[in-house]
């Protein structure tokens, strides 16, 4: 099923591109341009298509192709000019066998009209009327046909190579993802060998590069100006490749440009050259522009070819999208210079055409999307920022797929049609094969859903995989959102939500009325997505969890519990009901062999019921005073001594844990491969990651860190 949507996903988006009607010049296509277009400057064969004007010379219905005096006179100039030969005698068949000519278009037809109209060429005065009809073929001079040649030259050849620099650019990219693919899939297919894999050289790109994150060790912790958050870091092999990208892109749009003297398209170099930059900056953004749209899907053919999380590809995304931008905003820039050159009468008039209104309301679309995409928009209100990009998003593809018809780009809109809809019409079988079930969802602790569904048998998932969940009520039927699945159970799917905004808040608030806490809600699933991390392919896993990114960690312990593999599973949480989210499954870890450790942050809050029960919640603090402080002191070990009996095979810590002591002592302690698996609050993964590149040198055994948090916003 895999391979099937690949492959379809594949062949969508290349028949788009393929089919599309731009056009790639030939050298006989420059020499009849050149010489019909001197022809066409100095006299007129044809009056009824005299003043077409030269920018769409070959697309146009050929004169030389239905009056044989024109033709005797483009003959003459070939011959002249050395372009006469097979391939051109090919050319002009093709070109001129649909336009009627009364007789056949081969070598034989065209020697006759040119030994006849050598017999009756002349040469035009330099004062000749060139809008009146001429009945006798003419000279034209070799230096303007040269002049004309270098112009159309420069003009179309430029189409030619920004198709090939694009094409360029997709081709690295896809370098780069196969051989990272090849690394990803290699700890699946030949553990052994990467086991091996260990030596000073592999441990030091790992700690330099693949692994660390850009800068010190923030990735998912957003980087703040003046306190506000703006975005997130990528890590450093990211951030390399992101800038590589630019250096690609900017060296591909800035080579190759150069103004001919006499050019007939433009009398002004400054237009001539800013329209060159102007079409290769417009066609490498199309490049850019299906990626953007495949990398932000869930149904992404390419996560299977790489093995990379969402969240790398959703860095892609925001950053191939700031690319695509950019070099869009330098064609417009480009295409506004380019017609500054230009009388203003004539600027005016070109400025209503609807090719330059779509691509204006394209670009500008383009940079409203950039600036609302910014995280703290995002955090604040994600459904209205989600539809907000969408209603942007076809404003971009219908502003774009007008604005490039005229040169036949449409394929690159096409394949964006078709990565959308493959993606919405898989969400829609995944949904359909999973069927509207009816979940029980519980309150906890105050501040965590517990979601529990019957699993259809057809319904497989792996520890660490995620699933998207639209709860079935008027409000929020529309709106679907990401969360870890908990899956050791054949009959069961469950999740652990914290209550935030938006449809979880009206959850809570639905559920605070219920017996209980408790009620009956239809759910519609679309998943699994992900990959497990591979830690069952190592000796040891260390997995480490905060807050609700316990569920997939759990899953993984669970999987890991009956083999020969050595599991710590340390959970960080801020108060002893935090444990209420995952108190049936803590207690499921009783009959294994997994090493249970639960920090505890804030030890002091306590229960005023039991811990088991869906209205556990903080009642008051030891900082009270008086009765109170004395009655919170005894709750607070009542519970604490209720929780460690119902879990005493978990070892209770309070205080926050030294992260990067911790994961230097499994590392140094490690008696084979250890697999280090991360999820959680953004800071807590981020001081794992930089623990693990810190004491990669610690240990002779292989050691590889896996990070499950998905940031979505």
């Amino acid at each position: 099923m895999v391979k099937l949507r690949s492959l379809l996903t594949l062949a969508v988006a290349s028949l788009a591109v393929v089919e599309g009607n731009y056009h790639i010049y030939t050298h006989q296509e420059y020499a009849v341009m050149a010489c019909s277009g001197v022809i066409e400057k100095t006299t007129t064969f044809c009056p009824a298509v005299a003043g077409m004007g030269h920018h769409m010379h070959s697309l146009m219905p050929s004169c030389y192709c239905t009056n044989v005096v024109e033709m005797g006179s483009l003959l003459i100039c070939l011959h002249q000019m050395g372009y006469y030969n097979l391939a051109m005698v090919k050319y002009l068949t093709k070109k001129c066998y649909p336009n009627h000519i009364p007789a056949a278009t081969d070598a034989l037809f065209f020697d006759g009209v040119y030994q006849n109209a050598t017999q009756y060429v002349i040469t035009p005065e330099e004062t000749l009327n060139a809008s009146l009809v001429t009945y006798s073929p003419i000279y034209v001079r070799a230096t303007n046909v040269t002049t004309y040649y270098e112009a159309y030259y420069n003009r179309w050849s430029n189409f030619t190579l920004s198709l090939n620099l694009g094409a360029g650019f997709f081709a690295l990219f896809a370098a780069y993802m196969i051989i990272s693919g090849i690394g990803n899939w290699s700890l699946i297919l030949f553990p052994g060998l990467v086991s091996k894999m260990n030596g000073p050289v592999s441990k030091r790109f790992r700690a330099l590069v693949s692994l660390p994150a850009t800068f010190r060790k923030d990735k998912n912790v957003p980087l703040k100006f003046w306190g506000v958050p703006v975005g997130y870091i990528p890590t450093r092999l990211e951030s390399i490749v992101i800038a590589l990208l630019w250096v690609y892109l900017i060296l591909a749009c800035a080579f190759g440009y150069h103004s001919v003297s006499g050019n007939p398209y433009w009398s002004r170099p400054m237009g001539e050259i800013s329209r060159y930059i102007s079409d290769r900056s417009g066609i490498l953004a199309l490049f850019m522009y299906p990626l953007v749209v495949l990398f932000a899907g869930r149904n992404n053919f390419l996560i299977y070819l790489t093995r990379w999380s969402f969240a790398r590809f959703n860095t892609y995304h925001r950053h191939i999208s700031r690319i695509f931008f950019a070099f869009s905003l330098v064609h417009s820039i480009g295409m506004t210079i380019y017609a500054f050159s230009y009388p203003t009468a004539r600027y005016a008039s070109w400025m209503r055409d609807p090719f330059i209104t779509w691509g204006a309301v394209a670009t500008v679309a383009m940079g409203v999307m950039l600036a609302q995409g910014v995280i703290l928009l995002r955090r604040k209100s994600y459904e209205s920022f989600l539809i907000i990009h969408i209603v942007l998003a076809v404003f971009v593809l219908i502003g774009c797929h007008y604005h490039i018809a005229l040169y036949g780009y449409q394929g690159f809109t096409w394949s964006v049609v078709g990565i959308w809809a493959f993606d919405r019409v898989v969400r829609w079988i995944r949904m359909a094969g999973f069927e509207f079930q009816e979940a029980t969802v519980t309150l906890k602790a105050a501040d965590t859903l517990k979601v529990t569904v019957p699993n259809p048998t057809t319904w497989k998932c792996q520890p660490g995989q995620y699933a998207f969940i639209s709860f079935m009520k008027p409000s929020s039927f529309w709106q679907s959102h990401p969360f870890t699945v908990i899956c050791e159970s054949e009959s069961e799917l469950s999740f652990a939500i914290k209550i935030k905004g938006g449809v979880t808040n009206g959850l809570y608030k639905h559920l605070i009325t219920m017996p209980a806490h408790t009620a009956k809600i239809k759910v519609a699933i679309d998943g699994p997505y992900g990959f497990s991390s591979p830690a069952h392919k190592y000796n040891q896993s260390l997995l480490m969890a905060s807050g609700h990114g316990i569920p997939g960690l759990y899953d993984h312990a669970m999987r890991l519990a009956n083999t020969k593999h050595s599991v710590k599973l340390i959970w960080i949480i801020r108060d002893y009901k935090s444990i209420s989210w995952m108190l049936e499954e803590m207690q499921k870890l009783r009959e294994t062999k997994v090493e249970t450790v639960i920090y505890v942050t804030r030890p002091n809050e306590v229960l005023d019921s039991p811990l088991g029960s869906s209205d556990s919640r903080v009642s008051f603090s030891d900082k009270d005073e008086g009765g109170k402080a004395e009655t919170s002191n005894q709750l607070r070990v009542n519970s604490v001594d209720q929780i460690q009996k119902d879990l005493p095979h978990v070892s209770f810590r309070e205080g926050r844990p030294d992260i990067d002591c911790i994961v230097k002592e499994e590392i140094t302690l490690a008696h084979g491969t250890l697999a280090v698996v991360a999820c959680g609050h953004d800071s807590m993964v981020d001081s794992v990651r930089c623990g693990v590149v810190a004491n990669l040198t610690k240990s002779k055994h292989r050691v590889d860190y896996f990070e499950e948090l998905q940031a979505w916003a």
